[in-house]
């Protein structure tokens, strides 16, 4: 299955986008948009963006406080630090999942540009008492290249209750699996012809003697 996506950030700086697209279990980031930190700008220019690409079946996720932008394109607002399904931050399966793509080679940052690769002066490792991996972040280094990294790569993964994208595959899902439901004629035929006397064998019998089978 193709998964076409693009992220947002807002919460940085210098409001960026990404489009991406993961095929065959290989994500392929494009080179990024830049914007100016301006609302009016990001109204008029990234906001169209963000709808159309909605419309047209990507996964659209967005970085950003208020959830403005993402109220008004209908994507989904994701932060780094907001939990998972599983409880863990957003940043921690995304880490997780970024340090598997790139032991496999199966990531392809931007072809312009620096800083989509996520430094090991990034993040330092240690482990909970479950010996699950926790991400030590030196927040002061995350700039808006590595968001759109590390968002990019839980897009992957993401698949939020509730949004639109995810009713509509549920309700096909389901459609597939449930039988269709019998219409009130056939109820109705059903039951007259349970409640038919079966023919016998003995026939109808005439006024004039005779029997008709």
């Amino acid at each position: 299955m193709v998964q076409r996506i693009l992220i947002a950030t807002l919460s940085q700086s210098k409001p960026m986008l990404v489009e991406c697209v993961f095929s065959e279990g290989v994500l392929v980031m494009a080179d990024p948009v830049t914007y100016p930190p301006s609302r009016d700008t990001l109204i008029t220019e990234m906001l169209p963006r963000l709808i159309k690409r909605r419309a047209s079946g990507f996964k659209v996720l967005v970085d950003e406080v208020s959830g403005e932008f993402s109220k008004m394109s209908g994507a989904s607002q994701v932060r780094l630090n907001d939990a998972h399904t599983d409880g863990r931050p957003v940043i921690s399966v995304a880490l997780d999942r970024y340090q598997e793509m790139r032991r496999t080679k199966s990531i392809i940052t931007p072809q312009t540009g620096t800083g989509f690769e996520i430094p090991q002066s990034l993040i330092d490792t240690s482990s909970n008492n479950k010996g699950e991996t926790v991400y030590n972040i030196n927040w002061p280094e995350v700039t808006a290249s590595h968001v759109l990294t590390i968002l990019s790569v839980y897009a992957t993964l993401h698949n939020r209750p509730g949004t639109a994208d995810y009713i509509a595959k549920l309700t096909a899902a389901f459609s597939m699996k449930t039988p269709a439901t019998p219409s009130a004629d056939w109820l109705i035929e059903h039951q007259n012809a349970k409640e038919k006397p079966p023919a016998t064998l003995t026939g109808e019998s005439r006024p004039d003697g005779s029997i008709v089978l």
